[in-house]
């Protein structure tokens, strides 16, 4: 159980470690896993901003000053919850790259969507679009970062060619 009232990135990063680990990820594909994992959690971060100042839709506690949360809650726009699209969009990554932890990582992914909605800090439409957009930012990365790896095995063979052809 991880605490989701951190930094989304500081939360999925013992996910991304554990599953590393767990699986074998090799000194190759170690650093450029983590590479597109970061860029993913950044990026999505940036895209979950810009829908909340793009809406502006407040949270609970915004509308009724009287209403208390469980978590600290930022004065910030809530829709789409930024947890939900950077944990989902991690969590949604790492599933596509490790399937056979899905089942694993879809349970901390709904732990986390509970903890936000029954905390108070946001309304589940808050968290339901950010998983929504979360998954598509997750599919996008994976793909491209398997595009990029298909493009670097060609660029490696053909090298390897010209080496050979060197000698």
């Amino acid at each position: 159980m991880y605490n989701w009232d951190l930094y989304p990135n500081m939360e999925l990063t013992p996910l991304l470690n554990k599953l590393m680990k767990a699986y074998n990820v090799n000194v190759i594909e170690n650093p450029r896993l983590q590479a597109f994992f970061y860029a993913l959690t950044n990026d999505a971060t940036v895209i979950a901003y810009f829908y909340k100042y793009l809406f502006e839709i407040p949270r609970p506690n915004q509308l009724d000053p009287t209403f208390k949360t469980f978590l600290c809650t930022r004065y910030f726009p809530s829709y789409p919850s930024g947890h939900a699209v950077v944990i989902t969009a991690g969590i949604e990554f790492l599933s596509l790259h490790f399937p056979a932890a899905r089942p694993q990582l879809e349970r901390e992914l709904s732990n986390m969507k509970r903890a936000r909605f029954y905390s108070g800090v946001h309304f589940s439409a808050d968290i339901n679009y950010g998983e929504e957009l979360g998954r598509k930012i997750g599919n996008y990365f994976w793909t491209m970062m398997n595009q990029q790896k298909d493009e670097m095995e060609i660029t490696l063979i053909h090298l390897e060619h010209q080496i050979v052809y060197l000698l």
